[in-house]
């Protein structure tokens, strides 16, 4: 589901990331450095999980709790989860309901 490694052409830097998500997002941002510092993903990977949970964003909020306001670090983590992980070691059970729910958005709206 995720684009290729190899089709990104872009620098995976701080700067970069971050005009991702200030393109995509409006809300807090939060803490991202588990975002700066993991390497697996491209930037074209995270653009791709950033635009995508931005879609589903009011979806996402009213699943985990419309009260309160979801951190950009937050949604990016529900979206690295639903589109690359199995989900076998997330212990919380919410989390793993409204982690299916968005990938499920997410494969309706393609």
């Amino acid at each position: 589901m995720l684009p290729n490694k190899q089709d990104n052409i872009y620098p995976r830097t701080t700067e970069n990331i971050n005009a991702i998500l200030d393109y995509y997002f409006n809300n807090s941002l939060g803490d991202l450095r588990w975002l700066y510092e993991q390497r697996e993903l491209e930037i074209n990977q995270i653009e791709f999980i950033a635009k995508n949970v931005s879609e589903n964003i009011e979806l996402l909020i009213k699943k985990v709790n419309g009260s309160v306001e979801m951190t950009v670090s937050n949604a990016i983590r529900y979206g690295v989860d639903a589109l690359c992980s199995d989900l076998e070691n997330v212990k919380q059970t919410n989390r793993v309901r409204i982690t299916k729910f968005l990938k499920q958005a997410i494969i309706e709206k393609d």
